[in-house]
């Protein structure tokens, strides 16, 4: 089955830029083929079906987490919570007060798509009012400031600076060491924290009291709005980003790189999948915590829930992150035949698979060379048009279930890790 799929990217890849050779002149960029590489194995989805799943960017934080809840009566909404309570002291960066929070949330057989977000742009806490949200959407018998109170009293001091968040302190040190607060978390003898080295851990409860008090004076937006888009009558897709314009090849490709931290769980046949994204235009803490203050922004991961028209007990979760227009992505795995794959191992052949992205002014294409087949790129080099290799593009995870088997899948191109516990 993948020989067809890589076949048929192939041919969806040569239409596509036919679609941009009347848009651009004639100076195909002529390089030579970069030989085919397998790339690294590395686990990207459980094996053996387990009951309880954690999806996220450190593996040690879901060891710490799961040994946690296991001594309170906590229904899946305080965990929902309680996780993005973990996120947020490991990738302040990328999940803050500050942040927009999109999740799929299944529980108790049905499932739901929230997005929240300010238009404010003054300081507000979106992510905050999404949680209270889910909270008292789904029962807890917690407030959001009760479960911020036992957070901070009993949940472990164990946060670990991870690869990418070492990669962000190093990248942006320099504006980190003039600010006192983000120096003082942040920083060892001037020198930015390393992956590995402890992270101080936040108190939530202060700042969810200050959210409390602002909250009748901000607008915030609950939005559960998708996209319906149907592709031949075999799979039907409700995203986020809006399908058809790239089947008409109008690509929504942003100015900046569009990054989300992704992170989920899966407790028997509850689940649910976020990605929060923050603008940090200028670094500066909020109200003096590991947090930065972000700006207003609609930039956001591309999400899409996919159902087979042809298989009821089939149905896929997405999130595409990572990207200058994360969508494209999604739309071509649309495009390469989710409604074909039964399976998780089939999946993980799709997501691991070579990706491109079409990109305007100057209009070029950009590809995953190491992951393409010498005969894919031979033929793409015929082309009239500049074409540019990528070790990686973008960051997919997912979630599929077929009948009563389900599973995440994360992506190999970046960081990340899952737990396999068959059991809690």
């Amino acid at each position: 089955m993948i020989t067809k799929l890589i076949s048929f990217l192939s041919l969806l890849t040569v239409s596509s830029c036919a679609n941009f050779i009347n848009q651009i002149d004639d100076d195909l960029l002529t390089q030579k083929s970069i030989p085919y590489k397998k790339i690294a194995n590395k686990i990207t989805y459980c094996k053996k079906e387990p009951n309880f799943t954690l999806i996220s960017e450190s593996k040690d934080s879901q060891k710490v987490f799961s040994k946690f809840i296991k001594d309170y009566k906590f229904n899946y909404a305080d965990k929902v919570a309680l996780w993005t309570f973990v996120q947020m002291n490991l990738r302040p960066d990328l999940t803050g007060p500050n942040s927009n929070l999109q999740i799929f949330l299944k529980y108790n057989g049905r499932q739901d798509y929230y997005h929240f977000f300010s238009k404010e742009k003054k300081v507000s806490y979106p992510l905050f009012f999404g949680l209270e949200y889910i909270l008292k959407q789904y029962h807890s018998r917690y407030s959001l400031l009760e479960l911020a109170k036992l957070f901070d009293s009993k949940y472990p001091n164990r946060f670990l600076v991870s690869e990418a968040f070492a990669t962000f302190l190093d990248t942006n040190i320099k504006e980190i060491s003039l600010n006192k607060s983000l120096k003082r978390y942040f920083t060892r003898a001037d020198e930015p924290l390393r992956e590995g080295e402890r992270i101080y851990k936040q108190k939530l409860y202060p700042l969810i009291k200050l959210y409390y008090k602002s909250k009748k004076k901000t607008k915030y937006v609950k939005s559960d709005y998708l996209f319906e888009y149907k592709r031949n009558n075999l799979i039907k897709a409700k995203c986020n980003y809006d399908m058809s314009l790239y089947n008409s090849s109008i690509y929504l490709i942003n100015d900046n790189f569009i990054k989300s931290n992704m992170f989920g769980m899966r407790e028997k046949e509850n689940l649910f999948l976020s990605a929060t994204t923050q603008s940090l235009k200028k670094l500066t803490s909020l109200q003096k915590s590991i947090y930065f203050q972000s700006e207003m922004t609609t930039e956001s991961a591309a999400m899409c829930s996919f159902e087979s028209q042809m298989n009821k007990d089939k149905s896929i979760l997405l999130s595409s992150s990572d990207s200058r227009d994360p969508g494209q992505h999604l739309y071509h795995l649309i495009e390469y035949g989710l409604h074909e794959l039964n399976d998780i191992q089939k999946l993980d052949e799709v997501l691991k698979f070579s990706r491109h992205l079409f990109l305007k002014n100057p209009v070029r294409l950009i590809l995953e060379s190491e992951r393409s087949s010498e005969a894919q790129l031979d033929e793409l080099l015929k082309l009239n048009m500049p074409i540019y290799n990528s070790e990686k593009l973008g960051k997919v995870w997912g979630y599929l279930r077929v009948k009563k088997r389900q599973n995440f899948i994360i992506d190999n191109r970046r960081i990340g890790g899952l737990s396999c516990n068959t059991s809690r």
